[in-house]
């Protein structure tokens, strides 16, 4: 899916957001759109805007807008 579309489910707070890349389960806990939780593996951050999240380069050195077309969704 495309940054944008990834960047609206976020913003929606409907619910987590569980998904695979490069063999890792990572997730996106949006508790509010100033507290957000994003794991991928062993890792996790937490950020306070949902831009921090897009741009957290915790994948293997890339963000969620350099590979949002290659995450899977579960």
């Amino acid at each position: 899916m495309k940054a944008k579309e990834l960047y609206n489910i976020i913003d929606s707070l409907i619910s987590d957001i569980d998904f695979e890349y490069a063999g890792k389960h990572g997730a996106i806990c949006p508790f509010s759109r100033t507290d957000i939780s994003l794991s991928y593996g062993d890792d996790m951050h937490d950020h306070t805007s949902i831009a921090d999240v897009m741009n957290d380069k915790m994948f293997n050195g890339k963000c969620l807008n350099e590979i949002s077309e290659q995450i899977v969704l579960m």
